[in-house]
């Protein structure tokens, strides 16, 4: 850990409360000399360290600027040896994940940026991530049982762990629309998208790589024209150190759903085994270091549509328990059971209603034939 990174770290453990050169020094065992560049390089990177004679510095309670340092002191202890880097600006985070996950990073390997510019949803549909409104992150995972079908699973996973965590910071209720979109009172406010490496021989997949994406604030000026009517936020006000919290929160929520489905050993930080053997394409080259930048125009779309939707009360899972049903928190926090919705198979548009999501997260729709049919993947609308 590097002088600066010590430095953020105990100051972060500390929000609020001063330390002159001297006590730092102390605690962290660093010459004030090295405090005072620390604290000189932070500040330089925006982060709000006040320096005032005869009481010293201190990083100011109203920041909500993101470092692996300022996440870690939300994680459960089990989770506190993840590899967490954080970005300013990248492509996107699945892309430098992806990267990590190529050169055998372990699972619980996180990336973070404060901006992407080449976010992208479902279908490669551009995810709109602008910088300081939102938090956008991908985990490495490395399933134990590799089956493909897993995949869907996560996804689902991902998206409970989204919603508790919205109740949580805002105290709103939040609903999912099949798959992986999150909406509060009818407006997206996160998507989810789940890529798997999977071995040619074998079929089984060797990682997943999970990315999240969350819009917290309004940005200034409002979204653009395009998704205006359709995307959300879920705080209506900044919040203090809302985005670190969010990221380590998800991690809380979601490891522990994760690790009950996919494993019986306790959570912890798995050796990474096996090598990619096929991945997507990206649109952007990613950076190869932490809080570099990309160079790619993204174009201001999002992942979501103008559905009507409706609200949804689901139970909180904030007290989930190892053996917790989160497929059943799915159903409750599903914001498609009993609509008419569309969807299109065979190149066919079709019009059904939403009936059930069996326990592999499959959505089974009635026709309006009566025939019955479960949808594994695809975009689902609800319609008026």
């Amino acid at each position: 850990m590097t002088t600066k990174e010590k430095v953020l770290e105990f100051l972060e453990k500390n929000r609020g409360n001063y330390f002159s050169g001297q006590d730092l020094a102390s605690k962290i065992y660093i010459t004030r000399s090295g405090i005072w560049k620390a604290v000189k390089q932070l500040r330089e990177e925006g982060y709000p360290i006040e320096a005032t004679t005869n009481k010293g510095y201190c990083l100011l309670d109203k920041s909500d600027k993101i470092s692996p340092q300022g996440i870690k002191k939300y994680l459960s202890l089990e989770y506190e040896s993840f590899s967490i880097y954080t970005y300013k600006e990248t492509s996107s985070t699945n892309d430098v994940c992806r990267q990590f996950a190529q050169n055998m990073a372990e699972e619980g390997t996180v990336i973070v940026a404060e901006e992407q510019q080449c976010g992208r949803g479902r279908q490669r549909r551009a995810f709109f991530s602008p910088k300081d409104t939102g938090v956008y992150f991908s985990i490495l995972l490395r399933p134990e049982n590799g089956a493909l079908e897993n995949s869907l699973k996560i996804t689902t996973m991902a998206a409970v762990a989204l919603c508790d965590v919205v109740r949580l910071l805002s105290g709103k209720s939040a609903g999912i629309k099949w798959v992986n979109d999150v909406f509060i009172d009818g407006r997206k406010i996160g998507g989810i998208l789940s890529e798997a490496s999977v071995g040619v021989e074998d079929g089984r997949v060797e990682y997943v790589i999970l990315g999240v994406g969350v819009n917290l604030y309004i940005p200034n000026g409002g979204f653009p024209s395009e998704i205006s009517e359709s995307a959300g936020s879920v705080l209506d006000a900044p919040q203090t150190d809302a985005r670190n919290r969010t990221v380590a929160e998800f991690i809380n929520r979601f490891m522990k759903i994760y690790k009950s489905a996919f494993t019986s050993a306790a959570p912890s930080v798995t050796q990474a085994s096996g090598a990619e053997r096929a991945s997507p394409s990206s649109p952007c080259t990613a950076p190869a270091s932490p809080d570099s930048t990309a160079s790619c125009t993204p174009d201001s779309l999002s992942d979501c549509t103008p559905d009507s939707l409706s609200d949804c009360t689901p139970d909180s899972l904030s007290d989930c328990t190892p053996d917790c049903d989160y497929i059943e928190a799915y159903r409750k926090m599903s914001i498609v059971l009993g609509k008419k919705i569309s969807f299109v198979k065979d190149n066919i548009r079709r019009t059904a209603t939403a009936t059930d999501i069996d326990d592999s997260c499959r959505l089974i729709v009635s026709l309006e034939s009566g025939e019955q049919m479960t949808l594994s993947y695809g975009e689902v609308k609800i319609e008026l």
